[in-house]
This record gives structure tokens, C-alpha cells and sequence, in this order.
């Protein structure tokens, strides 16, 4: 068994191999492209463990820069190995690590996160690891059925939810846009939704850049929702194997009472269906022995729509160079007590 660097004549094996083990976007070459044209220009590693020239493995490896020339490393939903036994996959991910270790000695790498696919089984344990201080993709989340006809789909939410979508119906209008005016506007309306539900926000320019990109390539659409002509909501979908996933969004709080995000929602879904695809995954709720975690708001918004609640193995890191790993952690927790400080005052 060997582990090889991604070729560009590999593009065809890769993403087939990809769809043939229900690989996630983050692992896949149109998420590659939009990390390098993103304003971040991220550096990627694409590594394929073979056997006799059959592949039994993919990983995609996405640097993050940091002060002082250091960085670290991601590995979002990956890696991607074939269901062979426990012991034949450790091994994969051991070959894996090693040339993990080899590239982030390189490249001044502080640590390696590794979000896992749902049903990983890799035991990610040992000196160096240790749970995620922090994470991009979520634990917890609800995917729903798309192979269930339109009339089931209705059936299977929550009244609340398709009354809701009614209510939306008589009001609002939707249409799906990558122009940039109309991502401006969204965004505007995302700024007061983060700091509304809890959650960090980039800056304008990734989501003029992820909706370009996903719009260019097919891989997504953005869906706003409109009143009177002004848009008030927007959401984010992307489209990669058999799901579609509900990115982002963000809706105008003196709006509330037109429900829009319900119906938004409800177009998105249909969008997928439309695409053939099986599942529609809400992306994160809070986790459910947490009643007072900060995303249950958001949490009984996507409820409404039915699904089924699916459990991601916890995130872990594994740290390269100890003392720089929590001397960052020091900073970013002294920048983000500085800005909690200064919002209140505000």
C-alpha cells in the first residue's frame, strides 16, 4: 500500500470514488476550487491511498494561516475510506498521519482538526490528541427524506411548519440570484442574524465569493425571499453527491411575522427533490442533553420541518507544537473577550 499526491488526471477517479462512499462537499475538488479563489487563496493537500492500483482512500488536508508564519490544518468530513475491516482502515489513517506530519512539519502547522464523515470508526486517540477547542461543522443535525413525495414530505413536519409555509405563501416571494446587490443585501441582514442567534459571521467577500462559485460550478444556489420588492431572507444551499445541505441564511427580524425562512426553506427542498437527491441536511442543531446551549432557537426552527436528528463523531485535534498551540488558544480567547466587552458597551 502506497500514499500518493493528487494528479490532475486523477479529477475523474477522485470524485467518483467520492460518490461511491457518500463523500460530503468538503472533501470534494469544486470545494477545493473555491478555497484557492476564495479572498482566503487556502493551500490544499488531496492524498490517495492505493493498493494495486485501487484506491482505497482520499483525504483532502485545507490550511489555515496564522500569525508569526504559523498555521493549521483541516480535514473536514474526512477522510474518505473504503469499508474494509477496523484494522485495514487504522492503517490507511496511519499512513495518512504520517504524511500529515511530514507536510505540517513544512509548513509551521500548529495542530490537525479532523471533523470525521458520520460513520467513521476511526479511533482517534493517543498523545497529541485531544477534543476539538472548537469546530466548523457541527455534531448534531437534521437531514430529511427526499425520496418521500411532496404530499409526505408536508406530512411528515410539524403543523407549526406547514402552517407557516402558508403563511409565507400569501406574502412573499422567492427566486434564486447570485447577483452581487442581492448578496450585499443578505448580507446586511446575516450581520443582524449572527449577532441575534450567536454565531460568527465572514466577511462580505466569502459569500460573494461561495455563491459565484457554487452558482458557476452547480454545485449550490442562493434563494432570497422578497416583500413588496425588498428582500428580507436569503438562504444558502449547496449540492454535492445525494444531499443538499442549507449553508447559511439569515432572515430580517421586523419581517418575522411573514415566516419567510419557512418558505425558503420549502423551495430550497423542493429545488433538491427536483434534483433527484435524497437527502436535505439542515446542517446543526443544539445537542439534545443541552437545553440551554445557544443554538436552540434555531434548533426548533428547523425541528418544524420533520427529519431525522443524525449524530457526527466528535471533533478532535492533534497537536504538533504544544506550547504555540495554547498560546494561539490564549490570543484568540483574549480577542474574543475584547469584542464581547466592546458589543455590550456598544
Amino acid at each position: 500500500m502506497q500514499i500518493l499526491d493528487f494528479q490532475e488526471s486523477d479529477y475523474e477517479n477522485y470524485e467518483n470514488f467520492l460518490e461511491n462512499h457518500n463523500a460530503e462537499l468538503y472533501q470534494s475538488l469544486p470545494w477545493v476550487k473555491f478555497q484557492q479563489n476564495s479572498p482566503n487563496n487556502r493551500q490544499f493537500w488531496i492524498l490517495v491511498a492505493q493498493n494495486k492500483q485501487k484506491w482505497l482512500g482520499t483525504i483532502l488536508l485545507i490550511k489555515y494561516r496564522l500569525p508569526f508564519g504559523r498555521s493549521w490544518f483541516s480535514v473536514a468530513r474526512g477522510p474518505i475510506i473504503t469499508n474494509n475491516s477496523l484494522e485495514d482502515q487504522a492503517q490507511i489513517w496511519g499512513l495518512f498521519l504520517e504524511k500529515i506530519r511530514v507536510i505540517a512539519k513544512k509548513e509551521k502547522a500548529i495542530f490537525l482538526r479532523l471533523e470525521l464523515p458520520i460513520n467513521s470508526h476511526l479511533k482517534l486517540s493517543g498523545k497529541g490528541w485531544r477534543k476539538a477547542h472548537a469546530h466548523y461543522f457541527p455534531e448534531w443535525s437534521i437531514k430529511i427524506d427526499l425520496t418521500l413525495s411532496e404530499e409526505n414530505l408536508l406530512k411528515q413536519m410539524k403543523s407549526k411548519g406547514r402552517y407557516n409555509i402558508k403563511i409565507a405563501q400569501k406574502a412573499v416571494e422567492i427566486r434564486v440570484t447570485a447577483k452581487e446587490k442581492d448578496i450585499h443585501d443578505f448580507y446586511e441582514i446575516l450581520k443582524q442574524t449572527g449577532g441575534r442567534d450567536g454565531f460568527s459571521i465572514h466577511e462580505e467577500a466569502y459569500y460573494q465569493a461561495l455563491i459565484h462559485a457554487a452558482n458557476q460550478d452547480n454545485w449550490g444556489e442562493f434563494l432570497v425571499a422578497e416583500y413588496q420588492g425588498k428582500i428580507i431572507g436569503g438562504i444558502m444551499v449547496t449540492f454535492y453527491s445525494d444531499t443538499a445541505t442549507y449553508y447559511y441564511g439569515a432572515s430580517d427580524y421586523e419581517n418575522r411575522s411573514l415566516m419567510a425562512p419557512y418558505l425558503l426553506q420549502w423551495n430550497a427542498i423542493l429545488a433538491a427533490k427536483k434534483r433527484g437527491l435524497k437527502k436535505y441536511d439542515l446542517l446543526g442543531i443544539a445537542p439534545p442533553d443541552e437545553p440551554n446551549h445557544p443554538w436552540q432557537g434555531i434548533t426548533r426552527f428547523k425541528e418544524k420541518f420533520g427529519g431525522e436528528i443524525v449524530n457526527y463523531p466528535l471533533a478532535k485535534e492533534l497537536i504538533f507544537r504544544p506550547i504555540e498551540y495554547y498560546y494561539f488558544r490564549l490570543l484568540k480567547w483574549i480577542r474574543g473577550s475584547t469584542r464581547r466587552l466592546f458589543s455590550r458597551k456598544a
